[in-house]
């Protein structure tokens, strides 16, 4: 069997093609733009976001600074 990780990390290999085989060139399109979209309206809303709540923060951060360093980095490895 294969460690975890290296089996995780093969999804970004096989999931293309797969979705390809399985449903052809439309399907490929959709999975790709369902996959990259959010990360490109989150990388054009973080400064929106920012700009309206400068004193945001996220879940880590908010750990880190209440229970410490080890409980932020076991909710990142977590996350």
């Amino acid at each position: 069997s294969l460690p975890v990780p290296l089996a995780l990390g093969s999804g970004i290999l096989f999931t293309y093609p797969e979705i390809a085989t399985l449903a052809g060139v439309q399907g490929l399109v959709v999975y790709a733009l369902s996959s990259s979209l959010p990360l490109l309206a989150f990388g054009f809303l973080g400064p929106i976001i920012r700009r309206k709540c400068p004193e945001g923060f996220v879940l880590t951060e908010w750990t880190r600074q209440r229970y410490g360093v080890i409980a932020a980095l076991y909710l990142s490895i977590l996350t």
